[in-house]
């Protein structure tokens, strides 16, 4: 996870499913309760800047290992000195946070289904 605390188009990526076919499915059928928008994308397939080797989940990809990046999009303070914890949208933040942990939940569901 990296930068899941503001967003003001309420938007969140998950980068990962395109390389996993059973995340994929995952993310695909996801129930979300938030007001979050869960997107797939930054991952190489729609044109936009990708993530897939841009943090520290890039060596369990190059292990062909599975795995989820969850983000947002840069907004105007992103690696600047404005970019302060005063700038958090909590709701938005706790939402992220509560969207993750049930994404996480359904991957352990499905994985431990037999």
């Amino acid at each position: 996870m990296d930068m899941i605390g503001r967003n003001i188009n309420n938007e969140l990526y998950a980068v990962g499913g395109r390389y996993t076919e059973k995340i994929k499915r995952i993310l695909d059928n996801f129930k979300n309760k938030t007001t979050v928008r869960l997107l797939q994308g930054h991952d190489g397939s729609d044109g936009k800047q990708n993530w897939t080797l841009a943090s520290d989940h890039a060596p369990f990809h190059i292990q062909k290992l599975p795995f989820i990046y969850f983000g947002e999009e840069d907004h105007p303070d992103y690696h600047k000195e404005t970019d302060d914890f005063q700038n958090i949208l909590p709701e938005f933040y706790k939402n992220s946070v509560e969207l993750i942990i049930r994404v996480f939940k359904d991957i352990d569901d499905s994985w431990n289904k037999k």
